[in-house]
């Protein structure tokens, strides 16, 4: 097993609960944006997750995924009723920290001892965690930004935002066989397998649009 893998997992979990820990039980369970789900329902279901690949899939052990599975996987869970549902915030980040230390030892077991499950064949599981994670902690970092801009006077721009004409420098990229998709490494299966396409030339702008520019 490779030790720094289990501490990048833990590393991101415990940003997860940070961002929990960090706010009151009201903001726990609201919806900012409804594009966006409440801050505690990632928590929770980022520890479900864990479970569901590792005691469920892994060591087929329904026992904690079961009674979640209606409130923690996101086709059955609609984003408006995920907030009523959460328990009391410090309720919730007890339950994660326990679940979520227990998660990082089983993958440490059953990867000392060589699972024959595909899921654990070369740290697949401990990465594709790692990265789920990190998508899910974007986002609550869009929650927390939502948090601000829905409460009143919460967001003053500094300045007004003047359009801008939309013009940038573009890389010019020439006609011809690329490769795409992973070379080695984690990836989703959806990136692989590397593969050769034929592209037409196109220009791609060399810096990110900026609000000015969209305005314009």
């Amino acid at each position: 097993m490779s030790q720094p893998n289990v501490d990048r997992l833990e590393s991101i979990q415990v940003a997860l609960t940070a961002i929990v820990a960090s706010i009151n039980d009201a903001d726990c369970r609201t919806q900012f944006d409804p594009q966006l789900s409440p801050l505690g329902w990632h928590l929770r279901h980022c520890a479900f997750l864990e479970a569901l690949w590792l005691r469920e899939r892994i060591l087929e052990d329904r026992r904690l995924t079961a009674p979640l599975i209606d409130l923690c996987l996101p086709e059955r869970a609609p984003k408006h009723e995920r907030g009523a549902k959460l328990p009391e915030r410090k309720s919730l980040l007890a339950w994660a920290e326990e679940v979520m230390a227990e998660n990082r030892q089983l993958l440490a077991t059953v990867e000392g001892e060589n699972h024959p499950h595909p899921l654990v064949q070369n740290g697949y599981l401990r990465e594709f965690l790692v990265a789920h994670h990190a998508q899910h902690l974007e986002t609550m970092q869009m929650v927390l930004s939502a948090r601000v801009i829905a409460r009143q006077n919460g967001y003053l721009a500094q300045e007004v935002l003047v359009s801008a004409p939309p013009v940038w420098e573009a890389v010019q990229i020439s006609a011809g066989a690329y490769y795409v998709g992973a070379k080695g490494g984690f990836a989703y299966d959806n990136e692989r397998p590397r593969h050769r396409v034929m592209l037409a030339d196109f220009a791609l702008a060399s810096t990110p649009v900026t609000n000015a520019q969209y305005l314009g």
